[in-house]
């Protein structure tokens, strides 16, 4: 997990403990300092009383054992050389988006890593108090090896037993309004490869990508949403941004990018 000893980091870390808690799993966090902003004569001690001043605001992070790693360089490099050398199975980031314009050319740090990691990171937005995730919705194209993404998505997740709802859109460009429905069954091509018990599978149409998820998101008070993005190559991500990423510049609440 990046830290940056900001506001967002004390949010980031309740959710990030949440899930190492839930999978038994080790909690790596990384400082990278910079070059020019900072002094040589900075200490690791002091990185450490920083960030115990941070935990010791909340007791829910009271003797939760974590590693804080410092290193020196260009943030977005060395997160992703961090993420190759320790082999991290997930990265949770805290995420204060971007205005269009520079989304369209730089991106957040947060779409950065998206992009060039192979492993799925879990954005938190900074102005989105944390809550115990309890309900989760998964959004799906119906093909199988995003059927089968979404079976492992969850591993993130089961230890927390949340309700999960799956999401299928359909786009209607000559809808005025959006529609829903809720299946009474999983369909069997689903019920085959995603096994979590009590899912339950929507279908909607809509006018706009984002609008139907937000709608949906709002309407059953979900509290996290998981989806699957394809890494691009640089022109196509500058010109052609995956509705994944595109949802990431302007979060309202936390969203698992899992690599397809």
């Amino acid at each position: 997990m990046p830290v940056d000893f900001s506001e967002c980091t004390l949010n980031t870390l309740l959710y990030a403990k949440s899930i190492a808690e839930a999978t038994q799993a080790e909690l790596e966090l990384l400082y990278v300092k910079s070059k020019d902003s900072e002094t040589k004569t900075t200490r690791q001690k002091d990185y450490k009383e920083r960030l115990a001043e941070i935990v010791d605001k909340d007791e829910r992070l009271k003797n939760f054992p974590v590693t804080l790693n410092v290193c020196e360089g260009e943030r977005i490099k060395e997160i992703i050389k961090f993420h190759k050398r320790h082999k991290c199975n997930l990265i949770v980031m805290g995420t204060k988006g971007a205005n269009n314009l520079s989304r369209k050319f730089f991106g957040t740090n947060t779409l950065n890593i998206i992009q060039k990691v192979n492993c799925p990171v879990l954005a938190i937005p900074c102005n989105h108090a944390y809550k115990p995730i309890e309900k989760l919705v998964i959004t799906t194209d119906l093909h199988s090896q995003t059927l089968k993404l979404m079976e492992d998505s969850m591993h993130y997740f089961q230890g927390l037993h949340p309700e999960v709802h799956i999401l299928h859109l359909n786009k209607e460009s000559d809808m005025a309004t959006q529609t829903e429905f809720q299946l009474s069954d999983l369909p069997g091509s689903v019920r085959k490869r995603f096994t979590y018990p009590g899912a339950k599978m929507y279908v909607s149409s809509f006018k706009d990508f984002n609008h139907g998820v937000d709608h949906f998101l709002q309407k059953h008070h979900a509290d996290l949403l998981i989806m699957f993005t394809k890494r691009r190559r640089f022109w196509e991500s500058l010109f052609n941004k995956s509705l994944t990423l595109s949802r990431v510049g302007n979060l309202s609440l936390p969203l698992l990018a899992y690599p397809m």
